[in-house]
């Protein structure tokens, strides 16, 4: 029984080198929903509508498996609060495994599961102000179309959790799309 059982995981995490190898890519995505602060005074207005930029880096480690780690800076908003103007910083750093499995010849789809720590920083007059990082699990569902060997498309919906900070609160739930490279 120990024998069968080593031998069946030395299989399932056995590399496939014809498949196995390094990939990176870059994915811009729609803005991620924002609560502003409540204040007394006059309305909060964002100023900017900055995209989500996530970059990631992945080992491939089979046909249908890879490890993938990344970044995200995921926007910068300036209001005007009671007391001043105001700015919040959000961003993300992820480590995810991903499974793959093709739908046609140069189709595939693909599923993420992992963990992001989400953070956000909060600048600005009077009580407005503050820095938060919160670790929550993170999970992806996207589709990849195969332009050559070691290049695709990418779009994938994405939610890589929530954090607050200083009465803002940001939820870092994306579509975005993107390119993938193969090395």
């Amino acid at each position: 029984m120990k024998h069968s059982t080593f031998a069946a995981i030395c299989a399932a995490l056995s590399i496939s080198s014809a498949t196995a190898g390094p990939y990176a890519g870059l994915a811009i995505g729609n803005r991620s929903h924002q609560e502003l602060p409540q204040a007394a005074g006059p309305a909060l207005q964002p100023a900017d509508r900055d995209s989500p930029l996530v970059a990631y880096g992945g080992y491939q480690l089979s046909e249908n498996w890879a490890v993938e780690g990344g970044y995200g800076r995921m926007s910068d908003t300036r209001f005007t609060a009671a007391a001043g103007r105001a700015k919040a910083e959000s961003s993300l750093a992820y480590l995810a495994g991903r499974w793959s499995a093709p739908l046609g010849e140069s189709t595939s789809w693909y599923a993420k599961l992992g963990v992001a720590r989400n953070a956000l920083r909060v600048e600005g007059a009077g009580s407005i102000d503050g820095k938060e990082h919160a670790l929550r699990p993170m999970g992806a569902l996207g589709i990849a179309y195969h332009i050559a060997p070691r290049l695709a498309l990418t779009g994938e919906l994405a939610s890589y959790g929530r954090v607050q900070s200083a009465g803002l609160r940001k939820s870092h739930t994306i579509v975005q799309a993107g390119l993938r490279f193969g090395f």
